[in-house]
């Protein structure tokens, strides 16, 4: 019912998300890691993501990204997100979606991280190898872009050196209980089988 702590959970949720963008393996291929990739690697990563992520890492990783969308939309079925900022009137206002919150939370750590990683390539700093800020943002696009359960508006293509910071910053905002909760739609299919099966 605090603010804050929603943001927290969002995090934690976010980090969730964005778990296979932040994995080494995302950026490396199955044989000789940390070599440069052959043509053919190169072009089977565009196509269909290869990568040296495990089948099973990849499945965990779907499987935490689904449970993470899950207590997102389970906290948006049964709670809003009201603004406390003085110029409005409180009991006159509708409350908003927690979604847009945390679309814009999203949509920040997510341009913050590329714009991180261009910097450090534009410094000429050493990184992760085969993890150039191109290979970041296709993954970014892959969950963001390409995938219907994720909200899909953001635009990595713009400048963003607005984003600079990871932290929420803009608390103006109360949590509130839904008198009349909305029915709970989980994305079901990510737990057909758990990730350890």
């Amino acid at each position: 019912m605090h603010f804050p702590s929603l943001i927290d959970v969002l995090a934690l949720c976010t980090y969730c998300l964005l778990a296979n963008v932040l994995d080494y393996n995302s950026y490396q291929f199955p044989l000789f890691r940390g070599r440069k990739p052959t043509s053919a690697e190169l072009r089977l990563r565009t196509k269909f993501d290869y990568n040296a992520l495990s089948p099973v890492k990849r499945r965990y990783f779907t499987y935490i990204r689904g449970i993470a969308l899950n207590v997102i939309r389970w906290i948006n079925a049964h709670y809003d997100v009201v603004s406390t900022k003085a110029a409005r009137q409180i009991s006159d206002e509708a409350p908003d979606t927690l979604g847009s919150i945390m679309c814009t939370y999203m949509g920040q750590q997510a341009h913050c991280l590329l714009n991180y990683k261009r910097k450090a390539q534009e410094q000429k700093l050493r990184g992760i190898d085969n993890c150039k800020a191109a290979d970041v943002q296709r993954q970014l696009e892959l969950l963001f872009v390409e995938n219907d359960n994720i909200p899909n508006d953001f635009d990595f293509d713009l400048d963003l050196s607005a984003y600079d910071c990871f932290t929420f910053t803009d608390y103006s905002w109360r949590v509130v209980r839904k008198a009349q909760p909305n029915a709970f739609t989980g994305i079901y299919y990510f737990y057909l089988t758990s990730p350890m099966e």
